[in-house]
């Protein structure tokens, strides 16, 4: 909630320069990044309050959001906590602790099978899981989001599993207890907002479905769900009501359960004792906001008086809400970090919990909740959501195609993000129909990564009810061509180095001069973050304009042959290129800016953001279009060749293994000199909170090249293994 005068924000040294550091009244440094030594240590928290001179503290919903010990350390400072009361926090937040509870004092919500006791020993969880049977699902009894979280569907993999899931339980959270459920392979993940103030009343403010996730962690929500039946919808509510009536809740929370959505039948969770990510969607069917409503709660008014008419208030419409997060679905969702460049919203207007909504006409909302802006950093340390894109509108299929259109419109230069994989849900039948559960992604990924984006004739309907009737066949747009992504980065940069001219500005727009024979740049072209790089050659010749005149500088309207060479392969036929607007910002040798070009007959305009590494050569490209995103790393092969004579051969029985993304070296499972097999785990690696087992590609000897506890870049070479 963003109010002159209300807001005192921790900070750690990564994000000194963040946004919601300049935002906030006050900003107190608290520690260095590592979240275990600053936002997980609730005295320096209560610390930063206290010195300047805060009242309340709101936990937000990470880090200590659900922590018993720091909600009452909080009240015993003196000082509000926004949120539940310890004791219920501790209750039923533990969710082992609240199977317990349920159980023993509201039978009549359905549990899941499974394990949760105190004996944490090896043996017992190994004998509980082959009592439950396979699959089964380790989770970790302090926390969520996906952390300590893991399937094992064989005895074999089951110790592995359940070290892994505590290792990273008690780093996450503060604590490795686990609980074992009954794993269902085919469920809807739905949960139903609670809240409730401190003279008894709760209210249940209906469910939202996060059934869409990849790693056990939500990516799109939306509410109402289109699985519920209303009278299983009422039944929800009234178990949700329930047990936060039981615990005397105070504020908002969040009750989960899973849904079997044939026979309707749904069983508990777990009770998030905070604020969710999700949360915009149910304000916006609701008309609410509910960071005010947890503020006037903690000051002790009733929900009646904030709100009269709370319990039986109803939604309308339909909200979707769509999780930017920085990764690389191509490469398995793993995070990526570094600089946001350049970040365009679809528009609006600042909200007073932080977000941004835009009015589009005919009743449909969009908004952002983020906190960067151009130039944050994405780091390592913390979670790599980069913002929430929520949608309302009249009808599921009005929200769905607005959403789309909205993550088209949505410009992030600098880092790979799973946008396109987004739309791609969204564009999916499946999805369209409502017929998704939370193994929809991972069932599917594979055709979801290389959807071709298409919008379906139900989301031309939908836009056509909206936008006055205007209908248009279905279409298909293909994935970017190698061309398509190359001229536009190629052009972008010309132009800008034609335009830092200082010298023989009268010779005509070109890199080389030679009357008798095409200019030809020959590039090392990588696509992305994986793949090969290709051998791509580019000539091209200038047209004569056609009409009008042209002058030096000016680049609109000029119009080239192009011919592209890819692999050593006889050029292609000619593409006509006719250049038009380009506008660019440039900072060194950073420069982002927008072109907009003819290529084949085709006319469009680029988002681009470029910028040279001097220790490579290369020029790293970020190309965006609203129907695609691509980052390319470029190098002239003449310079790649240089570059190249001076390095050593290591031979082909040396296999280097290099870090995929900045990250800590968590564990070295074998020591250096030793003889490993193929398949046997080397490393444990962590980023993002998320952890990466490293394996060998062959047998051999392996060569140990860091330490437990490096903090490594992308492409460190870790270890070799030597045959």
């Amino acid at each position: 909630m963003k109010q002159p005068g209300l807001t005192c924000a921790p900070f750690t040294s990564s994000d000194a320069a963040a946004l919601f550091v300049k935002q906030a009244d006050e900003a107190v440094h608290i520690g260095p990044s590592p979240a275990s030594e600053s936002y997980l240590v609730g005295q320096k928290i209560i610390d930063a309050a206290i010195r300047t001179g805060a009242d309340a503290i709101h936990p937000g919903y990470g880090f200590l959001s659900e922590n018993a010990e720091f909600a009452s350390a909080v009240r015993q400072a003196g000082l509000i906590f926004i949120g539940p009361s310890a004791e219920s926090i501790q209750a039923i937040g533990d969710k082992i602790g609240a199977k317990e509870l349920l159980s023993a004092k509201l039978p009549q919500v359905p549990l899941i099978p499974g394990y949760n006791g105190a004996d944490q020993s090896l043996d017992r969880l190994v004998s509980e899981a082959k009592r439950i049977q396979f699959p089964v699902l380790l989770k970790a009894s302090a926390g969520g989001g996906g952390k300590g979280m893991r399937i094992v569907r064989e005895a074999k993999a089951l110790q592995e599993q359940i070290e892994t899931a505590q290792s990273e339980s008690l780093r996450a959270f503060g604590s490795d207890r686990l609980l074992i459920e009954r794993y269902f392979e085919s469920v809807r993940h739905v949960e139903i907002q609670i809240m409730g103030d401190q003279h008894g009343h709760v209210v249940a403010l209906g469910e939202r479905d996060c059934s869409v996730q990849r790693r056990h962690q939500k990516v799109i929500e939306e509410t109402p769900s289109p699985g519920l039946l209303p009278d299983t919808r009422q039944k929800m509510n009234a178990a949700a009501a329930g047990i936060g009536s039981l615990l005397g809740y105070e504020g908002a929370g969040t009750v989960e359960f899973i849904l079997d959505t044939k026979t309707q039948e749904f069983y508990f969770l777990e009770v998030n004792t905070r604020l969710q990510v999700e949360h915009p969607i149910t304000e916006e069917t609701f008309g609410l906001d509910l960071v005010r409503l947890q503020i006037f709660v903690a000051q002790g008014y009733s929900l009646e008086e904030i709100y009269p008419g709370l319990d039986s208030i109803q939604p309308k419409g339909h909200a979707i809400e769509a999780r930017i997060y920085a990764e690389d679905p191509d490469n398995d969702f793993l995070p990526c970090t570094g600089t946001i460049c350049k970040w365009i919203m679809v528009g609006g207007q600042a909200v007073s919990d932080g977000g941004i909504r835009v009015g589009e006409g005919n009743g449909i909302r969009i908004r952002y909740d983020t906190g960067i802006e151009d130039d944050s950093q994405i780091s390592i340390y913390y979670d790599p959501m980069i913002a929430k894109l929520t949608v309302w509108a009249p009808t599921r299929l009005q929200a769905v195609a607005h959403l789309e259109r909205a993550l088209g419109d949505t410009v992030l230069l600098g880092l790979t993000t799973n946008q396109r994989f987004l739309v791609n849900v969204l564009r999916s039948d499946a999805f369209r129909r409502g017929e998704y559960d939370t193994g929809y992604i991972e069932a599917t990924k594979e055709h979801l990564l290389y959807l071709p984006a298409e919008i379906t004739q139900s989301a031309i309907s939908s836009l056509a009810a909206v936008h006055g009737g205007v209908h248009h066949k279905a279409s298909k747009v293909p994935s970017p061509s190698l061309q398509e992504t190359v001229i536009p980065a190629l052009l972008f940069r010309w132009v800008h180095h034609e335009q830092q001219r200082t010298t023989l500005k009268h010779l005509p727009f070109s890199w080389r001069y030679i009357r008798y024979k095409l200019p030809k740049t020959e590039f090392a072209v990588n696509l992305d973050t994986t793949g090969d790089a290709q051998t791509c050659a580019v000539e091209y010749e200038e047209l004569p304009v056609t009409h009008g005149t042209r002058k030096n500088g000016d680049f609109s309207g000029r119009k080239f042959r192009m011919w592209m060479h890819v692999q050593d392969k006889d050029k292609g036929a000619p593409i006509e290129v006719i250049l038009g607007m380009v506008d660019f910002d440039a900072h060194e040798e950073r420069v982002t800016g927008r072109i907009r070009c003819d290529i084949g007959g085709i006319q469009r305009t680029y988002h681009v953001h470029q910028e040279r590494l001097p220790t490579t050569d290369e020029v790293v490209s970020f190309v965006y279009h609203r129907e695609w995103a691509r980052q390319i790393r470029m190098v002239r092969v003449e310079r790649l060749k240089v570059r190249a004579a001076g390095l050593a051969d290591g031979g082909d029985d040396v296999s280097p293994y290099t870090s995929p993304m900045p990250c800590k070296i968590l564990k070295i499972l074998v020591p250096s000199g030793s003889k490993v097999q193929k398949d046997q785990p080397l490393l444990t690696l962590e980023s993002m909170k998320t952890e990466v087992k490293v394996y060998s590609r062959h047998e051999g000897i392996v060569d140990i090249r860091v330490s437990e506890g490096d903090l490594v870049e992308a492409g460190v070479e870790m270890c070799r293994v030597k045959s």
